[in-house]
């Protein structure tokens, strides 16, 4: 499986949404190569999920997958993840997202940053209904540093041949990770 790695310059938050959706129903269409988007922001917004009600403040733009709410600024680190369903290790998106974050600590630790796949959702977040904003809920399979704070937050949404995953770095991590997590998940397309 070929993975395309795309480094696209800052766009405006609409843009990124609509870019991801495209490069999603490409794949839908076509479910024969993968692509890893990285993008920018020209301005700050916030994302809402899916299934979510608008911030009543502040440029927002709903995502095409779930999750909470992320802020967004120029210079953060943003990626989408499309990938055909037949190249993941299982459809189930619960499994599809610990393979595809366990791949992500492997580029993290790669780059020297300590990271680790939360085992185990904490009772008080199970019901993410409660809990608008991502970073702020810590869920099974997520990426946490050493002390349980989120580093990366990702939401999924499984179409009839492919998934797409958006993800925003939330701690310091070197750009080289970049091409790093482009190698490990490469490696785990083969």
């Amino acid at each position: 499986m070929e993975l395309i790695v795309i480094r696209d310059v800052a766009q405006a938050p609409i843009t990124n949404m609509v870019q991801d959706v495209a490069l999603w129903q490409r794949v839908e269409a076509s479910p024969d190569r993968a692509f890893i988007r990285f993008y920018d922001w020209t301005e700050p917004c916030i994302s809402y999920g899916l299934n979510q009600k608008p911030p009543k403040e502040g440029a927002c733009v709903r995502r095409p997958t779930g999750g909470g709410r992320v802020a967004h600024q120029p210079g953060d680190i943003t990626y989408s993840l499309v990938i055909p369903l037949s190249f993941l290790p299982s459809t189930q998106l619960v499994a599809s997202y610990r393979w595809l974050s366990e791949k992500v600590v492997f580029a993290l630790a790669a780059v020297g940053v300590e990271a680790f796949l939360r085992q185990e959702s904490l009772p008080e977040y199970q019901d993410k209904r409660y809990h608008e904003v991502c970073i702020d809920f810590p869920a099974k399979y997520e990426i946490v540093d050493a002390t349980g704070n989120k580093l990366i937050g990702s939401a999924q949404r499984k179409g009839q041949f492919a998934l797409l995953q958006q993800t925003q770095v939330f701690g310091v991590v070197p750009m080289t990770f970049k091409e790093a997590l482009a190698k490990q998940l490469q490696t785990g397309l083969e």
